[in-house]
């Protein structure tokens, strides 16, 4: 039942004023006030502010692949050192290339950090980069801490290159950075592209052993 005018009304007397604050996500966020003014804020956008002295680069497993924050990725030293030549930057909006005079780029502006992001359609081409860098000598996968964008991407490519699971990914990648822990999210996807991974293995095992049994038969008739 719908209520009457008069008792909208009403309603609408008792309401205490109250603040609203919208957040898009490109970082801006604007604050309706009960007085009526509007107030508009610059935030982070899709990630949490960095404030560690994180400065280190990490190999995962024995693979030239590595894995750090934005500060690692301005360790030019220690990249050099390590034999990178490819950096995928997860957070180019807040993370600016470092020496794009030295290395190979790939900058991503608009994968965040956060539960809607879907990464599944995104995986082929970024892992076709961090190939060309692992082949090149080294390839580094950085986001703004070094927590959910780059391990998700990093356990992508070990799902897809060699098999892992996805909790054996992320296991891997955990022994050498032990704060990688991509969100929710992140982790329902890692899992359904295992899953996908090995469906396809699957079939494409069927397929040869289908092909083999009929270079037999054509061989003995």
């Amino acid at each position: 039942m719908v209520p009457a005018p008069d008792q909208l009304a009403k309603q609408r007397g008792v309401l205490q004023p109250s603040q609203t604050s919208v957040t898009t996500a490109d970082g801006k966020r604007t604050i309706f006030r009960p007085d009526g003014s509007v107030v508009e804020q610059e935030v982070a956008a899709g990630f949490v502010e960095d404030r560690s002295e994180d400065k280190q680069i990490h190999r995962i497993g024995s693979y030239p692949l590595f894995i750090s924050s934005g500060l690692g990725a301005h360790n030019i030293p220690a990249l050099k050192q390590a034999g990178v030549t490819h950096i995928l930057n997860m957070a180019a909006r807040a993370v600016p290339a470092a020496a794009p005079d030295q290395f190979e780029y790939k900058l991503c502006k608009n994968i965040l950090d956060i539960i809607g992001m879907d990464l599944l359609p995104l995986f082929p081409e970024l892992l076709t980069f961090v190939d060309a860098g692992v082949k090149a000598g080294g390839c580094l996968v950085h986001c703004h801490m070094g927590v959910s964008r780059s391990a998700s991407v990093c356990a992508a490519w070990l799902i897809t290159r060699h098999g892992y699971t996805a909790p054996g990914a992320l296991g891997l990648i955990k022994q050498t950075r032990s704060v990688a822990n991509p969100h929710s999210g992140f982790r329902a996807q890692l899992e359904q592209l295992a899953e996908q991974h090995q469906q396809s293995g699957q079939k494409g095992k069927r397929r040869s052993s289908k092909s083999s049994k009929g270079r037999r038969n054509r061989s003995q008739s």
